[in-house]
């Protein structure tokens, strides 16, 4: 993740610090009930959608 992309998620105050604390707990408070232990090493794979249509 990047200050950039963090930035456009429009989450909290828009910050990598800001998105990294929430994310990170969100990751690993969803990966204990599949009994795996959050790892900064994992990938996170970042969508964005752009409207095509009105």
């Amino acid at each position: 993740m990047t200050e950039e992309l963090a930035s456009r998620e429009g989450e909290g105050n828009r910050s990598l610090e800001y998105w990294r604390k929430v994310h990170i707990t969100y990751f690993t408070d969803e990966l204990k009930k599949e009994s795996i232990e959050f790892d900064e090493s994992m990938p996170v794979l970042f969508e964005e959608f752009v409207k095509v249509f009105e």
